[in-house]
């Protein structure tokens, strides 16, 4: 059966019929986050020899064994089964025909939306897939507060939207370094931007962040450093061709209220998350010299940049430096353009 997103939270407390779920996608943190919840609400805790067995990469072979392996003290099984490929397909078919209650809990970073065994679980109504993928915009706004308030953190705004520019949209990484920031606070509970900022190291994405805002100023040099620095850091790039999406259309968003007729200050305040205060003036820049139609280009060849990412037709990391370049000549026409 397919899961609507808004049933994600009631499926992962109460899996009800289903004896498969397949978590899937590129958030590898959500992934184990989410089956964790699923292994606590079987068995009400994460480790239980007698009810739960976790299957590896090597281990994989077992599957069909640990399935149909009756509980000696009673109760619901759960078999964990990690780093899933679409090559346990016909296994798990196997498995799906089995009549018991144990619950085949998939894990499948990197499984995409076309594989077979998200179309077998789909097409079955004990089966289930669902996507986990990096929080963003609002989602991953949303996110932080929760993680924040989960903690009992009281944050200032600015200290909030620094935490959001800088973190890594990872699951697992943005849950680490909230509890980071809870063992720094102490009995406090209150943090400002300055004790965020000495407390945790910002993740790769302000290099990819630095080599977007390098790019739309039309600053090849420190775009290509920058590109190269998040490259080497192990962004994906996916992640880079994503990320570029989501920049220019913050900018496209402003840009049409502009023309519309709002004022500046009150078209950026409208986004979420908002913009970083040390971008803002790189930001109002950028509206400045982009023209809708540039924009509007700069979206197509970034769609078009994740299709090619994925095809494999060249290397994906030449693919994205040459993405930056583009770019960069882009805003130089626009720079031109604007100051004429």
């Amino acid at each position: 059966m397919k899961i609507a997103p808004h049933s994600i939270k009631t499926i992962l407390k109460d899996p009800g019929t289903l004896r498969a779920i397949l978590l899937y996608g590129e958030d590898r943190g959500l992934i184990r986050e989410r089956a964790k919840t699923l292994v606590q609400a079987i068995l009400q805790q994460e480790d239980d020899p007698f009810r739960l067995a976790i299957l590896e990469k090597e281990t994989h072979s077992r599957l069909l064994e640990e399935f149909s392996a009756l509980s000696l003290i009673g109760g619901q099984r759960v078999v964990w089964v990690r780093d899933t490929a679409d090559t346990l397909t016909p296994t798990i078919k196997q498995a799906l025909a089995i009549n018991n209650e144990t619950l085949l809990i998939l894990e499948g970073p990197g499984l995409n939306t076309k594989t077979k065994l998200k179309a077998l679980l789909e097409a079955n109504p004990i089966g289930g897939c669902i996507g986990c993928y990096p929080s963003e915009g609002k989602t991953l706004e949303r996110t932080v507060q929760d993680m924040l308030t989960e903690q009992g953190l009281h944050c200032s705004e600015e200290g909030v939207a620094w935490l959001i520019h800088n973190l890594s949209a990872d699951q697992a990484s943005l849950r680490h370094e909230i509890e980071k920031l809870t063992l720094y606070a102490g009995m406090e509970k209150k943090l400002t931007l300055q004790d965020i900022q000495a407390c945790i190291e910002p993740s790769s994405t302000l290099s990819l962040e630095e080599a977007l805002f390098s790019a739309t100023a039309a600053n090849r040099s420190q775009a290509d450093t920058a590109i190269e620095k998040a490259l080497e850091e192990g962004t994906q790039p996916v992640a880079i061709a994503r990320a570029t999406l989501n920049h220019f259309q913050r900018l496209l968003k402003v840009k049409l209220a502009i023309e519309e007729g709002e004022p500046y200050p009150t078209a950026i305040a409208q986004l979420r998350p908002p913009v970083f205060f040390k971008r803002n003036e790189a930001f109002a820049q950028a509206i400045r010299i982009w023209a809708t139609p540039a924009l509007k280009k700069a979206l197509k060849r970034t769609w078009q940049l994740e299709l090619e990412c994925k095809q494999g037709i060249a290397p994906p990391e030449t693919l994205a430096r040459r993405h930056m370049a583009f770019l960069c000549h882009l805003a130089q026409t626009q720079k031109k353009a604007a100051y004429q």
